[in-house]
């Protein structure tokens, strides 16, 4: 019986998640004025949304790729 190899990819997730959350704690918590923002520039909801789009493009990309690897490495996969 084969140990399945761990990735990286869950550890990263969890730094990204406590990172953003860091981020997030800091920039409700403290008392100035926002100079910039992309949001109050023109054409911020097209750059936003490609943004998103880019993101929703690699994340799916991730998703596919960990599924396939687990797809492979199963002891129920078909061995015809």
């Amino acid at each position: 019986m084969k140990t399945p190899r761990a990735g990286a990819g869950g550890p990263w997730f969890v730094v990204c998640v406590a990172m953003l959350a860091v981020g997030l704690g800091l920039e409700f918590t403290s008392d100035s004025v926002p100079v910039f923002w992309v949001g109050a520039e023109p054409g911020a909801a097209a750059a936003i949304g490609a943004g998103a789009a880019v993101f929703a493009v690699i994340a799916a990309n991730f998703a596919r790729f960990v599924l396939a690897r687990a797809r492979e490495g199963g002891e129920d996969a078909d061995r015809s």
